[in-house]
């Protein structure tokens, strides 16, 4: 009797890190010139650093793309499993517009190129879950962003 192996691959998208650690103002910076408007009010040099080399990158859904279908034909030309099994948005530090339109783009991305998907996490600062006033209640935003 053949054996047969299933091998997984994960992978954690974290291009969203400015996005999250409120380095920008929304999603919507990408290029150089928004980016030179809104160094002047960034007193962290490190953080001034990533958002220049962030517009530089240009990242936006079309790079997103790029990157994940490289994924999904990595791992169609090695016959293993791709799934990304961390990615999200600080809630405290970005946008909720922002927020959603990220974890839009990259659930339709996943889905878009087979890639199976599960988000970081559940019930804190990124989760589905939010709290108020000690009580557990669906985010709407990531709600919405994940399951419409």
């Amino acid at each position: 009797m053949k054996r047969r192996f299933w091998i997984l691959f994960n992978i954690g998208l974290f291009a969203a890190l400015l996005l999250s650690l409120q380095m920008t103002r929304s999603l919507g910076v990408q290029s150089r010139m928004e980016i030179a408007a809104i160094l002047p009010d960034i007193e962290n040099e490190t953080a001034r650093n990533w958002l220049m080399d962030y517009g530089e990158e240009q990242w936006n859904i079309a790079k997103l793309e790029e990157s994940l279908q490289r994924a999904a034909e990595w791992g169609r030309s090695h016959q293993v499993h791709v799934n990304c099994n961390e990615f999200g948005v600080y809630r405290r530090a970005a946008p909720a517009e922002g927020r959603g339109a990220w974890l839009r783009d990259v659930r339709s991305l996943l889905e878009q190129y087979q890639i199976g998907w599960s988000m970081w996490e559940y019930d804190a600062g990124f989760g589905v879950i939010r709290r108020t006033d000690g009580e557990p209640l669906p985010d709407p935003v990531v709600v919405k962003a994940l399951f419409d």
